[in-house]
């Protein structure tokens, strides 16, 4: 697992019933290569299990705990 990742958003509609949809993607820091992809709920519960945690005052980076 990487130790930083940051977090990009993306909304999309689904083209079989046009459902509005948003993707949260963890992209490692060091490489710029996707690590997860996940529905918002199920991309938090993946960044508390993997251990990340907020760095504080960024615009979207999460780092493995100590």
């Amino acid at each position: 697992m990487p130790q930083a990742v940051i977090l990009k958003f993306r909304s999309y509609e689904e083209p079989t019933d046009l459902t509005q949809r948003l993707e949260v993607k963890a992209i490692d820091v060091a490489t710029d290569l996707p690590v997860a992809s996940l529905p918002p709920a199920q991309m938090a519960l993946w960044l508390r299990q993997e251990g990340y945690q907020w760095r504080l005052g960024s615009s979207g980076i999460w780092e493995r705990a100590a």
